[in-house]
Formats: structure tokens, C-alpha cells, sequence
């Protein structure tokens, strides 16, 4: 949804899933595992800005403004994988971990200057799928 200018946006994105390059030390980052591109995690405001690079590749002077943890979120994550994480403990496997942003970014794309709010969070099941 936006404005006929592109000056108000809502973009929702779909999930995405990544294979961490880490734990598959067999394949390079930039391939591909299972449908999934291989990459280092990152924290989620690294994330967003990643993000924000790709989809405005015109935008010139990028900064992030501000930025802070969307703790309401993540705990609302934590309680609805209260249960799984508590079987993987019992199972002596690492729990299921979260890490969520919210930034603020502001750049010029065309001489113009647009401010963008982000916001995601980071479901990282590494320590149980490395096992």
C-alpha cells in the first residue's frame, strides 16, 4: 500500500529462511541448502539494514537513525515456543533464541529524503538443527 508518489509505504515482506554457514561448513556462503540461502546470521538491526540496501539500491547516505529492541515482540516469540524449547532442554538440545529490531533509517534516493521504520525479528534454530 502507498501513496501515488511512494512517499507513504506499508511493505510487509514474507518470512525468510536461511541456512547459517557456520554450522554447514560444507557449503559457502551465497549457495544454496535446501531452498535456503546460505549466510552467516546477523543481529536483527544488521538484518534490517541489509535489507534496506536491497531494496533501495538508488538511496544514497543511508544511516540508521534510531534503533531499539522490540522486547514485546520477542517475548511473545519466547512464550509461543515456551513449550518446544522446553522439550529440546529435556532433550539436552539448545533452545530456540530470538533477537528483534526496530530501526529507523533515513536516506535521499533521488535527491528526495525518505525516512523508513523496519522492524523483525530473528527466530534462530541453529543449536538445535546442528545436533
Amino acid at each position: 500500500m502507498k501513496d501515488r508518489t511512494g512517499t507513504v509505504m506499508l511493505r510487509l515482506l514474507p518470512d525468510m529462511n536461511y541456512a547459517d554457514g557456520q554450522i554447514l561448513h560444507v557449503f559457502q556462503p551465497g549457495s544454496n541448502y535446501a531452498g535456503m540461502e546460505v549466510k552467516r546470521i546477523m543481529t536483527a538491526k544488521h538484518f534490517l539494514v541489509e535489507r534496506v540496501r536491497e531494496m533501495r539500491q538508488d538511496a544514497g547516505d543511508i544511516r540508521v537513525t534510531t534503533s531499539f529492541p522490540v522486547t514485546e515482540t520477542i517475548e511473545a516469540f519466547q512464550k509461543t515456543y515456551q513449550t518446544v524449547n522446553t522439550l529440546l532442554v529435556q532433550l539436552r538440545l539448545p533452545p530456540i533464541t530470538f533477537d528483534g529490531a526496530k530501526i529507523i533509517v533515513e536516506y535521499t534516493e533521488n535527491g528526495i529524503p525518505f525516512r523508513e521504520e523496519l522492524a523483525t525479528v530473528i527466530t534462530d534454530f541453529r543449536g538445535a538443527a546442528s545436533q
